[in-house]
């Protein structure tokens, strides 16, 4: 079933993202470019390769909004190095709060830079779909029962 072959892979990938989160809790992950995809709305590219030492985990494509009260984030990265760096190029283009941040599916390196901006932003409202949260709290998240709010 390839199903379950693939739910038996995510502990394994996240395993590998948390060991690469904790291998780097030192090093600064260099700036990666913004770029304006639409009106109030930016990417930052991450490198097309598997995480590595050269790109510290980083491996995908945290995008954010800046609306009229505040900046909402999707995909903050894959540890709290990248989310730092996210948050370092957000504050090059706006000086205004994040408010959210969106995680748009389980893989560790959509998701594990949320602390990042739980650090910078004790109010921000971390959101996930229920089901994401759920599966999280059975892997023994605690973070995703006190933290982060369900979207439907």
């Amino acid at each position: 079933n390839i199903k379950s072959s693939y739910m038996k892979f995510i502990p394994t990938f996240i395993l590998v993202l948390l060991f690469f989160s904790l291998n780097i809790s030192a090093a600064e992950i260099k700036a990666y470019p913004v770029k304006k995809i639409a009106n109030n709305t930016y990417v930052i590219h991450g490198p097309l390769e598997y995480p590595n030492k050269k790109n510290k985990g980083f491996m995908n494509n945290p995008g954010f909004v800046v609306t009229r009260t505040g900046v909402v984030v999707i995909d903050p990265g894959s540890s709290v190095q990248v989310g730092r760096m996210v948050l370092k190029q957000i504050k090059t283009i706006t000086n205004k709060p994040v408010t959210h941040v969106l995680n748009t599916h389980i893989h560790g390196d959509h998701w594990l830079g949320n602390q990042a901006f739980a650090e910078a932003f004790p109010n921000v409202v971390i959101m996930a779909h229920p089901e994401m949260i759920r599966s999280e709290e059975r892997r023994g998240g605690k973070e995703c029962r006190s933290r982060w709010s369900p979207y439907h």
